[in-house]
């Protein structure tokens, strides 16, 4: 039985991410384990007014993702895992993923010119598209740093490499997009 397929959508904020995960999940019909989805709720369950608690939520939030990564893995589940992975942070927790249950990865990294994510970032705020918990009017200036100084870069670990520019949403080339995971999924049956 082939190893399942780990669908990893990353890139920096603002960047689209979410949305190529939903629409990648919807298709294919996998389950779409993602960042803000898990610290939203922990921001619903624990509370979100104390900003102490942010870098805390933040580890929680990331160590719950990579905790349900394992267990959908152990499982043989294909998946799609959808965070701004930082390649300096995160590239040894998926080299120790792949250690305990061997998977094939197919990254989808989400970009654009950085002035254009600057403001969608804040755009969607103001718009009151983001849980409050975010908090993104408080933290802009350090995101903006963090997209200026490239910290969401792809992803060295092997597979295969999808690299989107998303600046312009609606020129995505979304056909050959799904016909590169569709190829991937019949690997292991799971189209």
């Amino acid at each position: 039985m082939p190893s399942p397929l780990l669908i990893i959508v990353t890139g920096p904020p603002a960047s689209g991410k979410s949305s190529i995960a939903r629409r990648i999940a919807a298709r294919y019909h996998l389950p779409n384990v993602n960042k803000d989805g898990i610290k939203e709720t922990l921001f619903d369950t624990l509370g979100w007014r104390n900003r102490r608690l942010s870098p805390r939520l933040n580890q929680a939030t990331r160590s719950l993702l990579f905790h349900f990564a394992d267990v959908l893995l152990a499982a043989g589940q294909s998946f799609v895992l959808e965070s701004n992975f930082r390649p300096t942070r995160d590239e040894q927790a998926f080299r120790r993923l792949a250690e305990k249950h061997p998977f094939r990865p197919l990254q989808v990294h989400c970009d654009a010119p950085v002035e254009y994510l600057v403001r969608r970032f804040h755009a969607r705020w103001h718009a009151g598209r983001r849980h409050p918990g975010h908090a993104d009017n408080l933290t802009a200036g350090e995101v903006t740093q963090d997209i200026r100084s490239g910290q969401f870069g792809p992803l060295d670990i092997g597979g295969t490499l999808i690299q989107l520019n998303t600046g312009d949403f609606e020129a995505l080339d979304f056909a050959s997009l799904y016909e590169t995971i569709r190829k991937a999924l019949e690997e292991d049956g799971a189209a």
